[in-house]
């Protein structure tokens, strides 16, 4: 299982999340590390594979404790809510919900995050909310 490979969750050092659980890890004391990716953001602009179709807006709330809930407006009227755990490795964000992991890239341009999803094809661009 994916979830059992990933050891570290969030920005600090955290044990993984046992599969039959929703919740986030449990944080394992270690050194404490700044997250960039800590608090609540506000996509500005998206990019790639139709997603502005379909999308109106995306909201993340990445915790300190490793866990994010992601919340897309969509264009007709409904929001779709995803929970789940997050990582940063390298410049890498993993993220996995539903039981999935998905692997983005991510960067900072004038405080601006930008993820991009080589798989998908998409760029979203967000700002601190």
């Amino acid at each position: 299982c994916a979830l059992v490979i990933l050891g570290a969750w969030g920005c600090s050092r955290q044990s993984p999340p046992e599969a039959d659980k929703t919740e986030p890890p449990v944080a394992v004391p270690a050194a404490d590390m700044a997250c960039p990716l800590t608090g609540h953001w506000r996509s500005v602009k998206l990019e790639g594979a139709d997603i502005g179709n379909f999308i109106k807006e995306i909201r993340y709330t990445f915790g300190a404790d490793g866990a994010f809930v992601a919340e897309a407006a969509m264009n007709d009227g409904s929001t779709d809510t995803k929970k789940g755990v997050f990582r940063i490795e390298g410049s890498q964000l993993l993220r996995v919900f539903d039981g999935e992991l998905l692997k983005a890239g991510f960067t900072f341009e004038n405080g601006t995050l930008i993820i991009h999803d080589p798989f998908l094809g998409t760029r979203e661009w967000f700002e601190r909310d």
